[in-house]
């Protein structure tokens, strides 16, 4: 069964334009996934504690309406087919009269914290498998590759998770500080994908490049010449 949470969007969860913000949509994700994980008994204490650590590599995410301020909903989340290499999970949003208001699918893997190599089949028996009919195909890789410098960012404590390295929900926190409020109140995010390539870490300068084509943006985080993220981002 599809695990979910009912949260009331409140102040920490919006920007000034009274929307979700992306970063807390992805903190959303991360956080039902957690505890989805805990009730299928693939928490902590079969990764972390055992000297290993979630990684996403690609979500990609469409959105057909950011909640607001003060509305209700719940954020679902299931896990897709079985693989001995990755893990499959999808998560969609819906509103109070149960309207679907975003959708995203994301692959995930298992690393042994020492080496950062794949942990294959970790768990030792395969996980309930489960899909729905909106549910978004698996997120492909990125090819393009922009090269339009925009910004860099150093990163610091603040941004740095339990393992490590710059948290996934901070990545969304770079990419849209690329633009202003005034940016997003006339420019609606449709649709996100993003791959994860490699962990920024702490005092580390993170190179931003973008590249604009109407209404899609191609997004690069590298450090040095070590690319770290990918993302296109298309507008309503």
């Amino acid at each position: 069964m599809a695990y979910y949470r009912e949260v009331e969007l409140d102040v920490e969860h919006v920007d000034k334009n009274k929307e979700l913000r992306l970063s807390n949509l992805f903190l959303l994700f991360q956080e039902v996934a957690q505890e989805h994980a805990e009730i299928l008994g693939i928490g902590k204490d079969k990764v972390f504690n055992n000297g290993r650590k979630w990684i996403i590599t690609r979500q990609n995410v469409k959105i057909n309406r950011l909640p607001r301020f003060g509305e209700k909903i719940k954020v679902y989340t299931y896990p897709g087919k079985n693989n001995p290499f990755f893990f499959y999970r999808s998560f969609y949003i819906s509103d109070e009269k149960d309207n679907i208001l975003v959708t995203s699918t994301s692959i995930w893997t298992i690393l042994d914290a020492s080496t950062n190599k794949i942990v294959t089949n970790p768990f030792g028996h395969p996980l309930p498998e489960e899909s729905r009919e909106f549910e978004l195909p698996i997120p492909q890789k990125i090819e393009e590759n922009p090269t339009n410098k925009f910004k860099e960012r150093e990163i610091f404590y603040s941004d740095i998770d339990l393992n490590g390295h710059l948290n996934n929900t901070r990545y969304l926190e770079l990419i849209q500080n690329l633009h202003d409020s005034d940016f997003y109140k006339n420019n609606k995010v449709d649709a996100i994908v993003i791959n994860y390539f490699s962990e920024i870490k702490e005092n580390e300068i993170v190179t931003l490049y973008l590249d604009k084509i109407t209404k899609k943006e191609i997004i690069k985080g590298a450090v040095n010449d070590r690319d770290c993220f990918k993302a296109i981002i298309t507008y309503k």
